[in-house]
């Protein structure tokens, strides 16, 4: 009867100490855990800034070297390192899940590739939490990748249909959108800190090629053309991928070149993301490469602005087109400058989008209910 009324240890890998998308999901799922049911233990493959808010929120966590696929590691001598990293990786990780009592591995995304090895070496059921979409861009990898996951996995969760999709086996698959506290982001309708006729656009990410910040960028060279009324401002709020920093310089050539130091600000790793949003009138979530979900749009939501976005990946599943926001095409400046103008020169349509946006989150895209669903998830495995 004690063991029946013990909290069940769920162990969670995540592939990074970073505070973006990805680990903001996980750290809203473990914060509303009810902890009499479910006790949330960490691994990190480093150190960062998610252990002091771990600690915060008195989560067990260690940092151990676990192994991640990343682009540099398929390369080359890397690989040579990687692959010979891996098998006491799954001894180390299989002996820990046993040392911990753990009941559920969860795999956070699909590039922590040991822990489902060694949930399965030490008899332990396994989840993989696919953020990612991998399909059309390596094929012949995800068709290896696809079967490994599904043989080492009790459940797999992907956060869209469109992430879904890439299986074509969905036997296991459950589809559980990510969800944010709207809490965090309750400070009213949001009304920039524009001066008269200054309007301020954001754009909150990551910094690198796939994320779009040279596309909108050109998109806002193009706009300043058109109004000469309102001076709108852009942030590039976000610091680089390692491996990137080329492309940071080339976004800042291009602001230098154009003349515009003084219409574009670069602001860096900005911590509590729940301080930029008042501060903007406009966020772009310009991919080139689909999302798997776009966890920024969720949050413009929720601060009740509105919000254009590329026409492809998770977009299009949390934008309802010209009610909770607006889609643009991934490859055509001019049309992005348009979606641009035509907001900046309707404060009205601003308005009516960022309340729909605030609607269309509140009523599906809440953390109660990707919670509730990641709790039945577990439930649905350890009954069984």
């Amino acid at each position: 009867m004690n063991n029946l009324l013990k909290p069940k240890n769920v162990l969670y890998l995540h592939p990074t100490a970073d505070l973006y998308g990805g680990t903001k999901i996980l750290l809203e799922i473990i914060e509303f855990l009810p902890r009499e049911q479910f006790n949330p233990i960490v691994i990190l493959p480093n150190s960062g800034p998610l252990e002091k808010v771990l600690s915060q929120l008195q989560v067990e966590y260690y940092v151990h070297p676990i192994t991640v696929v990343r682009r540099g590691s398929v390369k080359g001598f890397a690989l040579v390192k990687f692959l010979l990293a891996i098998l006491p990786n799954i001894i180390w990780m299989a002996l820990f899940i046993r040392a911990h009592k753990i009941d559920l591995v969860h795999t956070q995304t699909m590039v922590v590739l040991t822990g489902a090895f060694a949930a399965k070496l030490a008899g332990k059921p396994h989840i993989w939490h696919i953020h990612e979409i991998v399909s059309e861009e390596f094929p012949k990898l995800w068709g290896f990748y696809c079967r490994l996951i599904v043989n080492l996995s009790n459940r797999i969760v992907c956060i869209s249909n469109v992430t879904a999709e890439q299986f074509p086996d969905r036997t296991k698959v459950r589809i559980i959108p990510n969800g944010i506290d709207l809490q965090a982001f309750a400070k009213g309708p949001a009304q920039g800190q524009q001066k008269e006729g200054l309007i301020n656009i954001g754009v909150i990410g990551r910094i690198s090629p796939r994320k779009g910040q040279a596309y909108l960028l050109d998109a806002f060279i193009d706009l300043l053309h058109r109004q000469k009324e309102n001076s709108p401002h852009l942030f590039i709020v976000g610091d680089i991928f390692t491996g990137y920093e080329y492309y940071l310089q080339e976004l800042k050539n291009k602001v230098s070149e154009a003349g515009l130091e003084v219409m574009v600000t670069f602001t860096g790793f900005i911590e509590d993301m729940t301080t930029i949003y008042p501060l903007l009138d406009i966020v772009v979530v310009p991919s080139i490469l689909p999302e798997g979900f776009g966890l920024v749009v969720l949050e413009a939501m929720a601060s009740h602005l509105p919000v254009i976005a590329t026409d492809h990946g998770g977009p299009l599943e949390t934008i309802e087109p010209n009610i909770s926001g607006l889609l643009v095409p991934h490859d055509d400046v001019s049309l992005l400058a348009d979606a641009l103008d035509f907001l900046i020169s309707h404060p009205e349509e601003r308005e009516r989008l960022g309340e729909g946006g605030y609607q269309r989150v509140k009523q599906v895209f809440s953390i109660e209910i990707t919670t509730n669903l990641v709790m039945q998830t577990y439930d649905d495995i350890l009954i069984a």
